[in-house]
């Protein structure tokens, strides 16, 4: 056995197939199997195609080595031993060193633990750095709140991953919480960079007031309350100290002492309900504040807040504690357009449109002693909200389509349509907006791409909220292949082998020889990805298709030809003399089908020099069989096979160059010493600037003006004899100059493969 590796190094891009071909040589006197391993690297990333060639004695073939390096395989220079097995007999085996040269990837992921804090003035993120590359990577760290409220520090801000590895750095944000109000929201963009590199990840630090919205209505409740007492305790110790009243009463109407009037006695009650106008449904945590009307000697009015409280979560309020009198209700919250209440319209009357309610103008309630009023309820309307975000590439799809994003309002009645999505403007980099959204109320979020699977989800926007949705990264829908396989006639094949191999992904299916004939589908393939088919079947030479599926792309109509047997072309290249010729390339081509290999070097006979085979060549079919060698013109054949079998194909092969040789003579005698110039009239070498002739003394000579001449002299024995080879075609002059003779010009023209003769007389002075 003898083998050739085509090449010694090979440079592999992590991710992406890298082959390499040898070219194998039974030299054994019987058939025999030959199979490739690859020592120094996993067996997984390992694909020979086809596991076994099977060659006949002193046939050519090839094995091909695919290696399915996975992106984080180390980068750099590692050696591999490529060994040729025979299956016949296993003493037998070739071992060829090829160094493999990996190149550097940079790739990485981030995540944040935990992604959400909510605390008061400070908060601590922690971001995870994982590299998914080969190399070790440097990254630097930035944090940024985008309104500055919050300053954000990283620690450490810079650090270097191993690969395969993942390191923690620490985000502290600190910044001064309010003292009242709803909890405050602050957006923190953490960024990873490194030189090939950029990830993002998106914080939320929710910061808490000193004092709760709940806390604050509870002490103003308390206040207005004890004012209030304060106010009845002085009112009646007035009354205790004051004169006899004019009407008498029974001496003993007060014989029981001081009495304390409780506020329950007197005071009323009222309830409501706050509702959005976009859902219908009850708002939490709205202020409700009650506003005491009084009326002045001169007619005016004026408010005081008398009383506070706050909606439950289903919206629904009570306010208790209010002392009778006549009262005007307001709502608010951050994120919407306080309102203040006003009455309702009398359904049982018909519309006056020139009494209409005035939205603006708030309604007076009056509270009697004890009473309890119901129905002080509220619309809100919510400040407009944006949803923002970002949409990823998918891996292994740059240039994938531009997705599109659609956001749907969510309708509080389970049975009432959805209203027509609203488009979200998408710029070139993923990054998304739709703004002036109806809050508060559900979204439901679409991002589709064409070939991957669209993502739905939903957000919840309260009043005039203008949330960032963490990024979406599509993933491709998986695809399929399916396809027939047949002989040249078109008819189905059964029990066929369809091998799928694509980076990780390996499937092998056998077609059917009852039912669909010669049919095969596989589904449930990873997109967008390369993959390369092989169709095989006992008696039939095998077929490889490689091809490349879309994101989500199911391709169908697929059709291998299978043909029964293989042909072999065996013959020698010669020269024109009949010597056989070794080291021609000699290369078998039928439409995108080509064979290569080339003539021995050594050995004599039938499979000596000159000699080449090339075996497993798909039959039937017409094969151009070219050869060539330097120093002499490329020969092309045509080799016919209607059937499996062996056809003959030699060739001989013509010398691009030619020699010109003769005899000067005087009066018919051999004239030695003579000297002899060879001129091409093209200003350059006619030998490539290396002597030509191989008569001793030949030395070019470059003539004025730019001729390039070959000169030598006429030998002694056989007498005036010379010689110019390695001569390419053209026209020439012949020059014959010396003493005792009269200069003899000739013009001569040089064929290839053909040796001219020129004999030249010359003529004394």
């Amino acid at each position: 056995m003898r083998t050739t590796v085509e090449t010694e190094r090979l440079q592999i891009h992590p991710g992406r197939p890298g082959t390499l071909d040898i070219d194998v040589v039974n030299t054994s006197d019987v058939i025999d199997g030959l199979s490739a391993t690859v020592d120094g690297l996993d067996p997984a990333f390992v694909r020979v195609t086809p596991p076994v060639v099977t060659l006949f004695p002193d046939s050519v073939g090839r094995l091909t080595v695919t290696l399915d390096i996975p992106k984080t395989y180390p980068a750099g220079d590692s050696f591999l031993n490529v060994r040729v097995n025979s299956t016949v007999d296993a003493r037998v085996q070739t071992e060829n060193a090829v160094w493999i040269t990996v190149d550097p990837v940079e790739a990485a992921e981030i995540s944040l633990r935990p992604s959400l804090v909510v605390a008061g003035s400070e908060a601590r993120f922690g971001v995870i750095i994982t590299n998914t590359g080969n190399v070790t990577t440097d990254f630097a760290f930035e944090a940024v709140e985008p309104t500055r409220a919050i300053e954000c520090r990283v620690i450490p801000p810079t650090t270097s991953v191993p690969p395969g590895q993942s390191r923690a750095v620490y985000v502290f944000a600190r910044g001064k919480r309010p003292w009242f109000s709803q909890v405050v929201a602050r957006t923190i963009r953490i960024e990873a960079k490194a030189p090939t590199v950029t990830l993002e990840e998106t914080a939320r630090f929710n910061q808490k007031p000193r004092i709760p919205r709940g806390v604050l209505t509870a002490l103003i409740l308390a206040s207005i309350i004890a004012l209030w007492a304060l106010i009845f305790l002085f009112v009646i110790s007035y009354l205790r100290n004051s004169g006899a009243p004019q009407k008498a009463v029974p001496a003993t109407w007060n014989a029981g002492g001081i009495k304390e009037v409780p506020l329950a006695s007197v005071v009323g009650t009222i309830s409501g309900k706050v509702t959005a106008s976009t859902t219908k449904a009850g708002i939490a945590r709205i202020t409700v504040e009650a506003y005491r009307v009084k009326t002045g000697v001169d007619g005016t009015q004026s408010t005081t807040l008398s009383a506070s409280g706050a909606t439950g979560d289903d919206g629904t309020y009570t306010l208790g504690a209010l002392l009778p009198g006549k009262y005007q209700f307001r709502f608010s919250s951050d994120g919407y357009d306080a309102v203040w209440y006003t009455l309702p319209a009398d359904p049982s009357k018909p519309a006056d449109p020139t009494k209409a309610i005035d939205p603006t103008k708030p309604a007076v309630v009056t509270i009697d002693p004890l009473a309890t009023v119901a129905g002080i309820n509220g619309v809100l309307v919510g400040h407009a909200g944006t949803l923002s975000g970002k949409v990823a590439a998918p891996p292994g799809a740059p240039n994938a389509a531009a997705p599109t994003v659609t956001v749907t309002l969510v309708p509080s009645d389970p049975t009432a349509a959805a209203p027509a999505p609203i488009p979200a403007t998408v710029n070139p980099d993923g990054t998304f907006s739709a703004p002036g959204l109806p809050t508060p109320a559900t979204y439901s979020v679409n991002v589709a791409r064409p070939g991957f699977d669209t993502q739905t989800f939903q957000v919840t926007l309260d009043g005039g909220q203008s949330p960032v949705i963490d990024t979406a990264q599509l993933a491709a829908s998986s695809g399929s292949i399916s396809g027939t396989v047949t002989d040249p006639s078109g008819a189905a094949l059964g029990n066929a082998t369809v091998t799928l191999n694509g980076g990780t992904t390996k499937q092998v299916s056998t077609t059917p020889t009852t039912g669909n004939v010669g049919h095969f589908q596989i589904d449930n393939l990873p997109t967008p990805a390369t993959y390369v088919l092989t169709f095989t079947r006992d008696g039939s030479s095998s077929s490889t298709i490689a091809l490349d599926l879309a994101g989500g792309e199911k391709k169908t109509g697929l059709v291998a030809v299978l043909v029964g047997g293989a042909g072999t072309v065996r013959g020698t290249a010669t020269d024109s003399s009949g010597t056989p010729l070794g080291g021609v390339a000699v290369t078998a081509s039928l439409g995108s089908f080509t064979a290569t290999t080339t003539t021995l070097t050594t050995g004599t006979g039938n499979g000596g020099v000159g000699s080449y085979t090339i075996a497993n060549l798909v039959v039937p079919g017409t094969y151009n069989v070219s050869f060539s060698l330097a120093g002499y013109s490329t020969e092309t054949i045509s080799v016919t096979f209607g059937a499996a079998g062996q056809q003959a194909g030699d060739a001989v092969m013509m010398p691009i160059s030619s020699n010109v040789s003769g005899t000067v003579r005087l009066a018919g005698v051999g004239q030695a010493g003579v000297t002899m110039t060879l001129t091409d009239g093209t200003g350059t070498s006619t030998n490539g600037g290396a002597t030509a002739a191989t008569t001793p003394g030949s030395t070019p000579v470059v003539a004025s003006g730019g001729t390039t001449l070959r000169t030598t002299q006429t030998a002694a024995s056989p007498p005036g004899a010379f010689l110019f080879d390695s001569v390419p075609p053209g026209y020439y002059t012949l020059t014959a100059s010396g003493p005792g003779i009269n200069t003899q010009v000739t013009l001569i023209v040089v064929t290839a493969g053909q040796a001219s003769i020129s004999n030249i007389a010359v003529t004394a002075p």
